[in-house]
């Protein structure tokens, strides 16, 4: 599956599963925070299944609200991200920072 056909079906569900509702994107952008905080707690406990169970969720969320970005018709997702990890290659380690 390419990303904008996952992008495409993780909104429709979420859609119809009455998760947009409620459209204000910054609740969106903490449920992604609240999945990345499930996946911490799943590392804490040392379940290992569990973890990468909850980074599919975050990926999820994260394509979900994509999905819903990509409403805009000059919005490419899977071209955005292709050039963003080109651009990441030319940068020096760490993008320069300490951490």
């Amino acid at each position: 599956m390419d990303i904008n056909t996952a992008i495409k079906i993780s909104h429709e569900t979420a859609e119809e599963k009455g998760f947009w509702e409620e459209k204000d994107r910054r609740v969106k952008l903490l449920l992604i925070h609240c999945e990345i905080s499930e996946a911490v707690e799943e590392l804490r406990k040392d379940n290992e299944q569990a973890y990468k169970e909850e980074l599919c969720d975050i990926a999820i969320r994260l394509f979900d609200l994509m999905g819903h970005e990509q409403n805009h018709p000059s919005t490419n997702f899977e071209s955005l991200i292709k050039q963003k990890m080109q651009y990441n290659k030319t940068r020096p380690k760490k993008h320069g920072k300490e951490f």
